[in-house]
Parts: C-alpha cells; structure tokens; sequence
C-alpha cells in the first residue's frame, strides 16, 4: 500500500499542467562545449525529481522490489540545453550537477524572478586522470539487457558520470 498516494498524484498532475520550466546547458568549462553530467534539484528545499524530462536529457528509475529500494538519477545528455517542467508553487530551484570523479560538483540557486532564463552550469575538471594512463570505470551494474534499443542511454548516463568503461550484470 503506498501511504503518501495523494500527494503523489498531486505531484504527477501538477508536473503535467505545469506551465514553468527549468531550462540550462551543462557546459565543461575547459572546452566550453557542452557536456553530459548528472543532476539533481530541490524545490523549494525539498528534494525533487521530475515526472519527466521534455528536452536534451533523460530520467533513470530503478526498482529493487524485494528490498522495497527506489533510485532516481536524472542526467544532462550533453547535447543542447535540458528542459525540465516544474509544478506550480516553485519558488526557488537549487540545482547540483556532478560529473565523476574528475570534475568539481557545482551546486547554483535560482529564484523565481529568473525561472524565464536559460541557465549556465559550467564544469570544472580539477584532475586529469585519463592523461595520467587511468581509466574510471564501475565494475558491477545491474541491467537487463531485451534489446539494443536502450543502448545509447546507457552511453549517455556513463558519460554523465564519466565512465570510460562498465561492467552489465
């Protein structure tokens, strides 16, 4: 039984009507090209994950139900600028990006008066470890794998996360 099952559906129907979205470009700030990372949002204080990401970046759900376990990560695909809606009542956004172990986390406040910009969230890689002969890489992922289909967002989420290898369980 899910306890908290009107405000989830508060929230779903909210995010569908919503008429505000969050719209910002990851940038690696050596090469000024955009780049794909992972992100995360509060509302208002709150931890938050859309419902859906409309543009240029993708949502990861992951359910262990034997443990009752819930994962969510959301990434910029590193292509153009990643559109999120947001439900009404949003105030304030902190948006915290991340990108591996290389690059320093950069967390950034937006309040409502500049919901309407399209914002610019620039990393910084402060290690180069590929250039040193080290490659990152996560030995153990679960996926089960029904076709090629889901492939390139795979791809995606380890770029986000700068995987140059993994290992599917």
């Amino acid at each position: 039984m899910i306890r908290n099952l009107p405000l989830l559906l508060a929230i779903c129907f909210t995010d569908v009507a919503s008429a505000t979205t969050l719209q910002f470009n990851v940038i690696d700030g050596e090469t000024g090209n955009p780049t794909a990372a992972r992100f995360s949002l509060k509302l208002n204080d709150i931890p938050w994950y859309p419902g859906r990401v409309r543009r240029n970046g993708l949502r990861f759900v992951s359910h262990h139900v034997s443990k009752n376990q819930l994962f969510v990560a959301t990434y910029a695909n590193g292509k153009r600028q990643v559109d999120v809606p947001l439900p009404a009542g949003t105030e304030r956004i902190e948006i915290s990006v991340a990108k591996g172990f290389e690059y320093t986390p950069v967390r950034q406040t937006i309040r409502r008066a500049d919901f309407a910009k399209v914002h610019k969230v620039e990393l910084k890689r402060w290690v180069n470890m590929a250039a040193e002969g080290w490659l990152a890489a996560d030995a153990h992922l679960h996926y089960d794998r029904f076709s090629r289909r889901a492939d390139p967002i795979w791809f995606t989420m380890m770029q986000g996360d700068d995987l140059a290898s993994a290992h599917f369980m």
